[in-house]
């Protein structure tokens, strides 16, 4: 079984959730239970009795929040799928090359167009 790096999930993660989510790449709902206010009423209730009945399917988080973030749009839950999201890694990993030329041309682009748009402004706030 494959193992998703601790650097890998930290750059995925986004935030941490006291309310329900589903993953979307297994369907698997994982809902926190450490704040009751976060959900409607019974709503709660619905879903422990979902997790006594499916428990494989239904994963309460009694001590705390539900980390999760996104990656090439899927809903990823933290030690969630953890085969398929190290596929994912090992195919960043294995593209490491060609992302970095990507990044560093994307943000020299994007730099270049930050300054000759803040040029801009600068002699626009000139001329007034």
């Amino acid at each position: 079984m494959a193992e998703t790096s601790e650097e890998f999930w930290d750059a995925i993660l986004q935030e941490r959730s006291y309310g329900d989510l589903i993953c979307t790449l297994c369907k698997r709902v994982h809902f926190s239970s450490n704040d009751p206010g976060a959900y409607d009423n019974g709503e709660l209730e619905k879903l422990r009795e979902k997790a006594e009945e499916d428990p494989d399917n239904y994963i309460e988080y009694p001590d705390g929040g539900v980390d999760w973030g996104t990656y090439n749009g899927q809903q990823i839950i933290y030690n969630c799928c953890t085969d398929k999201v190290a596929h994912m890694e090992q195919w960043a990993w294995s593209h490491r090359r060609q992302l970095v030329k990507y990044l560093k041309s994307r943000t020299k682009r994007d730099l270049g167009i930050a300054q000759f748009e803040h040029e801009n402004i600068k002699d626009l706030k000139m001329q007034q």
